[in-house]
Formats: structure tokens, sequence, C-alpha cells
């Protein structure tokens, strides 16, 4: 796709204008307000249009209609004449403000072609190029909002970019059926969240609801059939009641009725016996009678005697006052005591296990030198003994000498040269005087003499003497310096390496050897000496830190034991002891003194055990004496003979003759009365059945009673459906229960009756209240049936919903999976298409690229190496040229085949470097020859690039130099 021109008919500032695309790279420059933000959204609409839509139009709608629409006026139109690949020339008309006269015509052919491209309502050319006015703004058209909100929001321009990828190119189909079915799934399944209305969670509402009916109708039914049952079982039991009542009141006439019988028989042969009147001589029983049984009763119920053994209680009781008291204090030894004598033993043996005290030999002398300087003294000293053997070598120059020592060297020889000559010449003056006066006098014509010749050697004396003087008063100079810094501490190295005698006056100024060997001897005997002081200092250290623990231990074990009455004087080993042994006293004295309380309890024991015995004693003693007075009593004399008294006068202990001869006078008292008590007893039972009435009296009642319980057999038949017993009323009256029949049970029927009846009274009211309640329950009785019904069709409801969205979860994995494919195998040509023009854009510092297809984020490595960097992080500039790299690498992967896309390029070298932005523009260039660039700037240094560079036939320069209004 080429795009042959844009006309603005009404278009923000422009007003019936038309520009002119060349079909290479165009560049429009211009001023502020010149109008190029203008033209290059007049391009963008042109081509895309706007979205015509019901509801409201989105946010970038509104901005950009309040952005490029007219002020003046309602008109609203631009248009394009593009060229596709396949040869057609369409020209695209946009009504932008009414939205409704667009369209897009085949110019060839005359045609509207509309249809091909229609999007959200209206024309959009980009569906063409595969894509649609979103994603081509995205991809295809950076304006100069989109690179402010760039700064703004870094991330805004991945977002449009990956909603391209996402939804336009290769995996187009994957990334709208996703799209798709996630409306789906949310619009025919939604979210299971507690405020959801969507199916799966409406489903599951109507689910619990639906259970919750259920449970509410089988248990209201539940409850109903528990309430019928109850109705039931207190109407069985009120019947119950109610017969069993019936049977026992018919069973209690019966009863009265044979009983009044019977004693209307009694009373007939009790007045038949006696008719007389009640019986004469009638005897009861007399004092001495009553005296005999109660006397024989007590001697029967006497106590046995009780034989006690052991100490007495008074023994006891002296027992316990001999036993000592409870002590006080510690019993066995106190867990404190015994630990701290733990920690003052321990204490004490590491203190005695300290080893002996290491000897501090004496350490030695080195001028206050540590074992470095030492050290460093005897490398010194080695240096100057290889100095002289080299010296030795190399011969009198010295040229293997450092210049110091050379000319310190030097200056001796001289002046050991002056000095010698000197004394040559005045030595021997006076001896050769004759031969040398008579050969130098020849030679020289005798004008020398000896005298001449010592004033010679005494000036070459004196000039020897005074060089000799120079060098000892240098080298003494050297010499005192070198002796301060030893007495300082300090040796001056520089002053003691001057020369090697230098070095060596140092070492016997501070007293220390001359040699590199001995100097290195005396500083491991030093080494050694402070080693042996550190071993000493450690030996002090931990013997006071144990002594002083041993002094702490031994400190709280005294404190701990005269805190328990033990001297302080005894010292912690006699103090130990001493406790120990008081412990062992006092638990010695408590384990007598716990006696105490198991011999109060057995005096108490005793006393009541001796006490018992002699209540048993006596109580025996008086049941004898009661026998023997009521023996006399009845005229038993004689029976007080062997028996009453042993031998010795003592009282015996069973007189079993006197309890006999008691017994037997009992008998015989109790034969002679017995038919009078019988006959008394017979009158006065007829006396009691009779009462005031007469024997016939009793008759009737009998015969009233029997006709009553005929009667009520009758009603209890009636009742049960049993026979009723055929006889008179005298054999009902006697006859006996027949079976099925209640008998009378317990002592008292007459309150069983009660008891009956008012069961059956309460079991019947309690049937009645409860059929009330059956009935008000059976009005409001859901039915359990259809409750279940609905219960089935939620579970198939939930059931549904569940199966669909396990099916779109499924389907929407497998479309995530085929989309990440996808994006796979696009990460590799974004990489390379990117990395391949990198170089070229950031002045060679970034050379390779990568792409996340899925989020479009974009990391770059420098040419150095290094770690990956986002590019969101980097500079502004260098931001918005990788980004655009990555717009053209879309761009070019995003299309349909067989189409290019234009770029629509606004202000895109704004924030490079010259150089940056030439190779740009240099970039751009290159593009153009294979697809259209149009690129809007108001950067001079594009102008003069594009002077220079857009001179062939298919590029165009355009120079907007009239302002049009605001932009």
């Amino acid at each position: 796709m080429r795009i042959e021109r844009v006309t603005a008919y009404a278009f923000g500032p422009l007003h019936d204008e038309t520009l002119e695309i060349a079909p290479g790279m165009t560049l429009v420059y211009g001023r502020n307000e010149a109008g190029k933000s203008s033209w290059h959204a007049a391009l963008y609409a042109g081509l895309c249009g706007v979205r015509r839509a019901k509801g409201q139009p989105l946010a970038e709608d509104r901005e950009f209609r309040e952005q490029h629409k007219p002020w003046d006026g309602e008109r609203w139109e631009t248009e394009v004449l593009l060229r596709l690949e396949d040869g057609r020339r369409i020209e695209l008309r946009q009504d932008l403000a009414g939205r409704v006269a667009c369209r897009a015509t085949d110019i060839g052919l005359g045609i509207d072609v509309s249809a091909e491209v229609m999007y959200e309502g209206s024309p959009d050319g980009s569906r063409w190029l595969g894509l649609d006015r979103r994603a081509f703004l995205a991809t295809a058209c950076v304006d100069q909002a989109e690179l402010l909100a760039v700064a703004r929001e870094p991330d805004r321009l991945q977002e449009h970019m990956q909603r391209a990828a996402a939804t336009r190119g290769t995996d187009a189909t994957a990334a709208e059926a996703i799209q798709r079915l996630e409306d789906v799934r949310r619009g025919q399944v939604g979210a299971d969240t507690a405020n959801s209305i969507k199916p799966l969670r409406r489903a599951r509402r109507e689910l619990e609801a639906a259970e919750r009916a259920l449970g509410i109708a089988r248990d209201r039914r539940d409850a109903f059939l528990a309430l019928s049952t109850a109705a039931e079982a207190a109407r069985g039991r009120a019947e119950a009641a109610e017969a069993e009542a019936h049977g026992l009141a018919a069973t209690i006439a019966r009863s009265r009725a044979s009983a009044a019988r019977s004693r209307a028989d009694r009373a007939a042969n009790l007045l038949a016996r006696h008719p007389d009147g009640p019986p004469a001589g009638l005897v009861s029983g007399d004092d001495v009678s009553q005296r005999v049984a109660t006397a024989l009763d007590a001697w029967q119920r006497r106590p046995s005697p009780i034989v006690l053994s052991g100490p007495t209680a008074d023994a006891l009781q002296q027992e316990l006052a001999s036993l000592p008291a409870e002590p006080t204090g510690d019993l066995a030894p106190a867990d404190a005591v015994v630990r701290a004598k733990a920690e003052f033993d321990r204490r004490q043996e590491a203190l005695r296990l300290l080893e002996q005290q290491p000897v501090q030999p004496a350490a030695p002398m080195t001028a206050g030198l540590d074992v470095a300087a030492l050290l460093d003294l005897a490398a010194r000293l080695a240096a100057t003994e290889s100095t002289d053997a080299d010296r030795m070598r190399t011969g009198p120059a010295g040229r293997s000498l450092p210049r110091m020592e050379r000319a310190g060297v030097v200056g001796r020889r001289e002046a050991a040269l002056w000095v010698g000559a000197g004394a040559a010449v005045i030595s021997g003056s006076l001896v050769l005087a004759g031969v040398l006066g008579g050969v130098l006098g020849g030679v020289l014509g005798g004008t020398i003499g000896s005298a001449g010749w010592a004033a010679i050697g005494l000036a070459l004396l004196v000039v020897g003497l005074v060089l000799a003087s120079r060098a000892a008063h240098d080298r003494g100079r050297r010499l005192h310096a070198a002796s301060e810094s030893v007495g300082a501490g300090e040796p001056d190295w520089a002053a003691a390496r001057v020369d090697d005698e230098a070095t060596r006056a140092f070492a016997a100024q501070a007293g220390l050897p001359g040699t590199s060997a001995g100097l290195r001897e005396l500083a491991e005997a030093r080494r050694g000496a402070d080693a042996d002081g550190v071993r000493l200092a450690a030996w002090i250290r931990l013997e006071a830190d144990r002594r002083a623990a041993e002094q702490a231990a031994e400190s709280t074990l005294v404190d701990l034991l005269a805190a328990r009455d033990i001297d302080r004087a005894l010292g912690p080993e006699t103090g130990y002891h001493q406790y120990l042994a008081d412990c062992r006293s006092r638990s010695e004295l408590a384990r007598q003194a716990s006696r105490a309380a198991g011999l109060r309890a057995a005096i108490e024991t005793r006393r009541r055990l001796e006490q018992n015995a002699t209540d048993a004693s006596r109580r025996m003693n008086a049941a004898a004496a009661d026998l023997r007075q009521v023996a006399r009593l009845a005229g038993v004399g004689d029976v007080t003979g062997s028996d009453d008294r042993d031998n010795a006068g003592n009282e015996p202990a069973e007189p079993t003759a006197l309890v006999a001869a008691l017994r037997a006078w009992q008998h015989e008292r109790t034969s002679g009365v017995a038919l009078t008590e019988a006959a008394l007893g017979e009158w006065r039972e007829l006396e009691t059945l009779l009462g005031e009435r007469t024997v016939a009296a009793l008759q009737g009642e009998a015969e009233r009673l029997a006709r009553r319980a005929a009667e009520l057999h009758a009603d209890l038949g009636d009742v049960s459906g049993g026979p009723v017993p055929a006889g008179t009323t005298a054999d009902i009256a006697t006859h006996a229960p027949q079976p099925g029949q209640p008998i009378v049970e317990g002592p008292d029927p007459e309150r069983r009756l009660v008891e009956l009846d008012h069961r059956a009274n309460t079991a019947r009211a309690e049937a009645e209240r409860t059929t009330g309640q059956l009935a008000e329950m059976e009005l409001g009785l859901p039915s359990v049936v259809e409750t279940e019904e609905r219960h089935a069709a939620a579970i198939a409801e939930l059931d549904r919903v569940e199966r669909l969205d396990r099916v779109l979860e499924t389907t929407l994995t497998l479309l995530r999976q085929a989309e990440q494919r996808v994006h796979r195998d696009l990460a590799p040509i974004l990489n390379a298409s990117i990395a391949g023009r990198l170089p070229r854009i950031s002045a060679g510092r970034y050379i390779e690229a990568a792409v996340n297809p899925a989020d479009l984020a974009v990391r770059v490595k420098a040419a150095d190496g290094g770690q990956w960097r986002d590019a969101r992080r980097l500079s502004h500039g260098t931001r918005e040229q990788i980004h655009l790299l990555l717009r053209v690498a879309m761009t070019e992967q995003l299309v349909t085949p067989g189409e290019i896309a234009p770029l629509l390029l606004d202000e895109v070298t704004v924030q490079s470097d010259q150089r940056r932005a030439t190779e740009l523009l240099n970039l751009l260039h290159d593009l153009s020859r294979d697809r259209q660039v149009v690129l809007f700037t108001h950067d001079e240094r594009a102008l003069d690039w594009a002077r220079q560079t857009l001179t062939g036939p298919t590029d165009r320069l355009v120079e907007l130099s009239a302002a049009v209004g605001a932009v």
C-alpha cells in the first residue's frame, strides 16, 4: 500500500488543502503551528476513519475529536487516495463528523468497496493490511502525542503493540478465539465469587437453595409423620388406659362383692358359735409374763464379751509423750546447696588442673627494635655484604656500586693517597736527603734540597689530612644521625644505608650484631621471647579468671550454708559436711516425730475399744441380774443352785438353768390361756364384722355388690368384645378372673383406678391437641416430590455449567499453548529485525536485542558485553529509537502477505543527537526503498539532511512555511 495524496476538506486548521505524498520517502518540514501534526492526523483519519458504534465513545476517540475537529462549522472531512499492491487505486472519503457519508471507492472500476474494509461501523483502510485502526496506530503510525505519552507512561506503547501482536498476525485466530472464549466463559459461566450473578454462581446458589428447601421439606414431612405417630400413640394410650380402668373397676366390684359375701357368711358362723354373747373368764397378759418375756429377750440380745490385747491407751499415751518435737530446717540437702558445692568443686578442680606458670626468659637486647625492624636491618646488611663482594669482583673503579656509595669510597681513597704521600715524603726526607738531593740536584739544577722536599711532603700531608677530615666529618655526621635514631627507637634507614660502614656503625652503636646472620638470629630470639610473653600473659589472665570463678563459687556456697545456720568460719568444705550431718539428724528426728499422728489415732481407737468392752460387760451383768429377779417373781425358787455362782463366788457367765426354767414357765402359762384368747378373738371379730348392723344387713349388701359387679362385667364385655361369664350374682361375685381380663395389681387398687382415669384423660387430651396440630401443619406442608425434582434440576444445571467451564478451560489451555508456540516462532524474527538495525541508530553502542512477544518488552545488550538491559531503563532518546525499530519490525510481520504498510511518523528525531539523528534518517531512507515513509518534523537537522539526500524521483521534501493555526 502506498498513499498518493491526502486532502483535508475540513480538518483542524486545514481547509480544502491537499498534500502530495511521494512513493518513497516524504519529509514534511514546518515550524510550530505550521500544520505538521494536523496533516499527520489527517493522513491517519483519512486512511483508518473513526469508530462508529453504539454507546459512549472511547476516551481516545473523544480526545482525537477534541484535538482535530475544526473549531468553526460542523464539517469534518478528509480524503486519501492510495494504491494497493494488487494495482487497485482506492479513494477513501471519511465523514468524521456525521460518520455516515464514509466510503471506499475503486476509482478504476468506479465501484464502492467499503464492505471489504468495514470495521466498527466505518471504512478502515488498514484492514487491507490485515490490521485495524488501533493496531495501525500502535505499529505503523507514530504521532507526537504518542511520543509524549512514552515519557509519561513508558508501558503504554508496549500495551498497544502487544494488543496488535496478540490480535493481528500469525496468531490472530488463537488470540481472537481466546478472547471470544473468555467472553463466553464470563457470560455463560462467570466467576465463582460471592457477589457474582453469572450462571456458575447462580447455579450454585440455586442448588444451595434447593438443598435447603429439600431439607426443610423432608424435615417438615418427618415432623408431620412423627406428630401423626404421636397422635396415634396418644389415642392408643388413652384407649388402653380406659380399657384397663374399666377392667380394674369390674375387678374391684367383683372383689368387693366377694368380700361382702365372705363377711356375711363369717358373721353368721361366728354368731352361731357364740349365740349367748362374749365368752367368760378371759385372761389377758399380766405384768409378770411381760417382765419374763422382756428379761428373756434382753438376755438373748446381750452382747458378747470383748477380749482386748496389746498395750493399753495409757501405755500408748506415755509412748506419745516420749516422742521428740518436729524439727525445723532442711531434712535433705537442698538442690541449690548441692549445685553450689558441685560448682565449687568444679572451679577448684579447674584451678588445680591449671598447668604450671610458664617461665619468662630474659628478652634479648634489640635497642628497642621489633622483629620486623631487625629483619629489615639484616636485609640491608646482607645487601651491603653483597655490595662488598661485588666491589671485590668489579675492581677499584666500583662501577657496580651505587652513586652515593661510590662517591664515599672515592673520597676516602683520595684522602688516603694524599695523607700517605705526605707522610712518605716527610719520613723519607731525612734518610734519603742526600741521595734524593744529589739526584734531583743534578736533574733540577740543585735548586731543591732535603728541606724543600720536607716542605713538599708536609704540604701533601696537610692536603690528605684535610680530605680525610672532611670524609670523617661526613661519616661521623651520618653515624650520629643513626645513633640518634637508635636512641629514639625509630631507625633512620636512609642514614644507615649510605654505605656499609655506616650500616655497621649503626648496628655497633645500637649494640647489635654487625652481620646479617647475627641480626636474623637476634630477630628469631626476639620473636621467641615475644611469643613466650604472650603465653605468660594468657596464663596470668586464665589463672586470674579461674581464681575469681573459684572465689565466687565459694562465696555462693558459704552464703547458702550461712542462710541455713552454718557458721561461716567453718569454710566451704567443713561447713558443707556439717550441713549434711545436720540434715541427717533432722531427718531422723522428723522420722520419729512422724509417729505422733499414728499414736494419737491408736490411742483414740484403743480408748473406744476399752469403752465398748466395759459397756458389753455391764449390759451382760445387767441381763443376768434381771433374769434372777423375774425368776423370783415367777416363783421359780430353787433354780439358784450351783449355776448361780462358781467356786470363787463370782456370777456365772451364762445362767442356762435359770433361762430354761423361765422358758418352761412361759410355755405352761401360754397353753392355759390359749383357748380363752381364741374365743375372745372370735367375738371381737364378730363385733368388727357387724358393727352397728345385723347379719341380714350384711347379706343384703353382698347381694347389691354382686349385681353391680355383674353390670360392670357386662360393660367390660362390650368394651373388650369378650364373653361375659354366665350365672347368678353369687356366681359372678365369686367368679375367678377370665383370661384377657385385667386383675387387681398392687396394694391399693382404688388409687390405681384413679391413676388410670387420669392417664386416660391426659392421653385423650394429648391426642386431640396433636390432631389439631396435624391439621394446621397439613395446610402448609410442602411437596417433597416437587422439592426433590427442583433439587435434581439444580444439580443438573450446576453440572451443565461446570462441564461447560471445564470444556472452556481445556479449550483455552490448548489455545494459549498455540499462542505461545506462535510467540516462540515470532520472537527470533523480531529479534533479528531489531538487532540488524540497532547498532546503526545507537552509534554502535548496542548490538543485540531480545523481544518477548507476550508483552513486547525489549532488552538490549551493549557492544562491550555485560548484562542485558531493559529498554525502558535507558535514556529517553534511546528508548524511543529502540521502540521505533520495534514498530518497524511489528509492521513487517503483522501485515497481510502481499501488502506493505506505510510508515507515518511525526517528530521521531527530536530526542536524538546529531549523529544518531542522521543515522536514523538514513535508516528511514533505506526503508523507503521497500515501503512508503512519511516523516513530519520541525528539526532543522532533518531539513538540512533532506535537502542533501531527498533528490531522487521517489522522494520529496515539503516545506510548510505559513502558520495555519494551533495544532
